[in-house]
């Protein structure tokens, strides 16, 4: 670094695992502090996109245990579907409609805290559809259908508060992050929801995936984290490695199909 200071007052400087594993230190260096500060300002979104992927990245590693992950399910979708999501043990397929491109997994139904998680595709499609009404008009139709309560007189749509969307890197892919809340067309329940849609060139295929939180007695901040980065373990077959996709269509023989959850 030093060196480096003699030579360039002007530049970043990242280290991975510098001191201790997991470790990430940022150097930014410029002429001035005005200067520093407005570089800062300048690369805001760039820097914090730095943390948070470091932040995604521990988390994925706490919450991945292969012992307790569902290869079976994920070897079914590969198989039948053409691609994979990470499926922890705790959780089970509450819906799977080949018919309409949708598979919905869920986590502790029926509880306090629960975690849903859709993913659903659109094939022969275009990037036209990565647009903010598309995304919302998708998403609502999707979930009207699916996520339902019990007695079918409500069902899940998004929340007029709140809602933001933004253009990122999804694993190498251009896609649109969606993030808001969700709630009831009667009301009565809410949480928060984050989704991913992007477009897959060579399937032609659009991709949406979702994940939302029902916690009403609890601090959701780590809990829609948990589901983000859960969402971020999906890949197409084309991504993965002979030796993954080997491993997980021999899984897919044990897979066998269960009566579905009820909804809420």
């Amino acid at each position: 670094v030093i060196n480096k200071l003699k030579t360039d007052e002007d530049f970043n400087l990242i280290k991975y695992d510098l001191w201790a594993k997991g470790q990430i230190v940022l150097i930014l260096s410029a002429p001035s502090m005005q200067e520093l500060e407005f570089k800062i300002f300048r690369e805001k979104d760039n820097l914090l996109y730095v943390f948070q992927k470091i932040s995604d990245k521990r988390l994925f590693e706490s919450l991945y245990n292969s012992k307790y992950e569902k290869k079976d399910i994920e070897g079914h979708f590969l198989k039948d579907y053409n691609w994979i999501i990470y499926v922890q043990a705790d959780f089970q397929v509450a819906m799977d409609k080949p018919e309409d491109n949708f598979v919905w997994l869920r986590r502790s139904p029926g509880s306090d805290m629960e975690r849903w998680l859709f993913i659903h595709w659109i094939d022969n499609a275009s990037p036209a559809y990565l647009n903010e009404d598309s995304i919302k008009s998708i998403r609502n139709r999707v979930t009207k259908k699916y996520y339902r309560t019990s007695n079918d007189n409500g069902y899940v749509v998004i929340a007029d508060d709140y809602f933001t969307i933004n253009e990122i890197n999804f694993n190498g892919r251009y896609a649109l992050m969606t993030q808001g809340l969700w709630d009831l067309n009667i009301k009565g329940m809410g949480g928060p929801f984050i989704n991913y849609t992007f477009y897959d060139e060579k399937a032609m295929r659009i991709y949406m995936i979702d994940g939302s939180v029902y916690a009403p007695k609890y601090y959701k901040r780590n809990l829609i984290h948990q589901m983000d980065v859960t969402l971020q373990s999906f890949m197409t077959d084309a991504e993965l490695s002979k030796e993954r996709r080997d491993d997980l269509l021999d899984a897919a023989e044990d897979y066998k199909p269960k009566k579905y959850l009820n909804n809420n």
